[in-house]
């Protein structure tokens, strides 16, 4: 039920923002989702049974694959690629300071 935060300013990342907290009540995503906060549950076990298709579309479409990453890359490091904040010491992996 805390607010959400943003951070603007991200040490060794200049041109990315991160949000915290986005999904942090059951009321917030709801008001996301257009769905009472009670009914969330329903939503997901309807969700499932309703699958919609994807929608394929090919290589040269596919704007967000204009830059790809793999695991396999010698040099692959997730946490060179995206911000991971820490809010505190307790929190798992690296610490990543803002």
């Amino acid at each position: 039920n805390g607010p959400a935060m943003v951070f603007n300013k991200i040490k060794g990342f200049d041109d990315i923002s991160v949000v915290i907290g986005l999904n942090g009540s059951r009321k917030r995503v709801g008001h996301f989702l257009n769905c009472a906060p009670e009914k969330l549950g329903h939503l997901l076990k309807d969700s499932v049974k309703n699958a919609i298709q994807p929608v394929l579309v090919s290589a040269d479409k596919a704007v967000c694959q204009q830059v790809t990453h793999f695991a396999e890359d010698a040099d692959f490091d997730l946490r060179k690629l995206l911000p991971a904040p820490t809010n505190t010491e307790e929190d798992a992996g690296p610490y990543i300071t803002m």
